[in-house]
């Protein structure tokens, strides 16, 4: 996903279908900002930064930006949907369907 490719030292593992990143340097990965409707929300390094335990002695971070789907679709998971209270009105009609989406009262940023 061309997304990784900005992040610095992140390296694709296509065993996994991941990228792995750097656990030590997370704070400086870059800010992403989403925009939907017009109005931006950021999803920060430690939102998209997932650790894993690679063994019982060790652990490493990838990425939570995967794509199975070519193109520039992103789906907006847990990393992103964690930090906002989103509302969803749907009354059969899809062409009046909306997603509501604010900062959750217990967003850290």
């Amino acid at each position: 996903m061309l997304i990784n490719a900005v992040i610095p030292r992140a390296v694709y593992w296509s065993d996994a279908g991941v990228y792995n990143l750097s656990c030590d340097n997370v704070a400086r990965f870059p800010t992403f900002s989403v925009v939907l409707d017009g109005s931006y929300f950021d999803v920060q390094p430690l939102d998209y930064t997932l650790k894993v335990n690679e063994s019982e002695t060790s652990s490493g971070c990838t990425s939570a930006f995967v794509g199975a789907i070519p193109g520039q679709t992103i789906i907006l998971g847990a990393p992103f949907l964690r930090h906002w209270f989103t509302s969803y009105s749907f009354d059969g009609d899809k062409d009046a369907a909306k997603i509501g989406i604010a900062k959750a009262a217990n967003a850290s940023s």
